[in-house]
């Protein structure tokens, strides 16, 4: 069986289907757990943050915003933003936590995306996922070692997501090996017979999905999922990628002293997304919240042992 033949057969299994197409916890169609229809890329964060100061210290049951359904609508918004650490509940009340105060300040602040996204990434790398914590580090150890498990090396994976680190465009990404082991990397039969399969194999699986999303209609599960609108884009993928990438370069460095630390993170983003005056703004933002920061680095350190 190629592996193009097993993608086709799998999707007959509506379980199967289930799973890597859906966006709930409890399934694999996305790598990280933060990922859902309000919080769709990192900075996604700061934007919901930013709509929900005005509940902060505001009785619940005084709030007053509706969904045309009826729901409350920053009942969406509260999981995250109490996982990140940027609020937290007493009674029926939400009030700021001091990682929320400096999360309001980088909100605030007047820097283009790439400075905000570093600056961000490095305040949530702790969120508490509702079944562990430290979860995007567990996360990312989790795809490393399930593709390391079959004969990939984590050099050769490291240089796979920076190779797609900026890409956007889905019908990129579909031709690119690291996305098929990323998308069904909790398939072990999948990325087993992916790994063993020749390169003629692997592009057929490509051009099927290709061919497959031309048609906005189509229930392939990966160009469904890949549809206008759809559960997922390019743009988060690329997101998936960059926080995939930075977090494994991190764990590597964890034991370093702080300062050191952030150095050589800022030094690594920078070669991709920033120039060397913005590594000078996001290491003067740091240290205006070192505490913060330095509290998610402790977090972290003992988050992986």
């Amino acid at each position: 069986m190629t592996i193009l033949e097993y993608y086709i057969k799998q999707q007959s299994i509506d379980i199967w289907y289930e799973k890597f197409i859906s966006s709930s916890n409890k399934q694999s169609g996305k790598s990280f757990s933060y990922v859902n229809t309000n919080y769709r890329n990192l900075l996604s964060f700061l934007i919901q943050f930013d709509r929900f100061r005005s509940k902060v210290g505001i009785e619940r049951k005084d709030w007053n915003d509706k969904l045309p359904g009826g729901q409350e609508l920053d009942k969406h918004r509260i999981s995250n933003l109490i996982l990140s650490g940027f609020i937290r509940k007493e009674d029926t009340y939400y009030y700021y936590t001091p990682k929320g105060v400096a999360a309001l300040d980088l909100i605030d602040k007047n820097y283009g995306d790439s400075i905000k996204w570093i600056l961000l990434y490095l305040l949530l790398l702790d969120y508490k996922s509702e079944n562990r914590n430290c979860d995007i580090i567990h996360t990312t150890k989790d795809l490393f070692s399930k593709l390391q498990s079959i004969g990939y090396t984590n050099e050769c994976i490291l240089n796979s997501l920076r190779k797609i680190i900026k890409v956007t465009d889905k019908i990129k990404l579909f031709n690119e090996d690291i996305f098929w082991l990323i998308s069904f990397v909790n398939d072990e039969d999948f990325i087993k017979m992916y790994k063993n399969s020749s390169e003629q194999e692997k592009n057929d699986l490509k051009e099927f999905v290709i061919n497959r999303s031309k048609d906005e209609h189509s229930t392939d599960l990966i160009a469904h999922k890949y549809t206008p609108g759809g559960i997922y884009s390019g743009i988060m993928f690329r997101e998936d990628v960059k926080v995939f990438y930075y977090t494994y370069k991190i764990i590597g460095i964890l034991s370093e002293p702080f300062d050191s630390f952030i150095n050589e993170i800022i030094k690594v983003y920078c070669e991709d997304f920033c120039s060397e005056n913005d590594a000078d703004i996001i290491k003067e933002f740091i240290s205006s919240h070192k505490s913060i920061y330095i509290k998610v680095k402790q977090e972290l350190l003992m988050g992986v042992k």
